[in-house]
């Protein structure tokens, strides 16, 4: 995942209000799936 970082970066710039939703939402559903797929 490299690259990551800086189109995060430019994102949060354009639109910050959309990416900490995306986030959060992203946070709620990708690590929860993470720990399924660890065990």
């Amino acid at each position: 995942m490299t690259g990551t970082g800086d189109s995060g970066a430019l994102i949060r710039r354009a639109m910050p209000s959309f990416t900490n939703w995306t986030t959060s939402i992203a946070s709620d559903w990708l690590f929860p799936i993470g720990q399924l797929a660890d065990t």
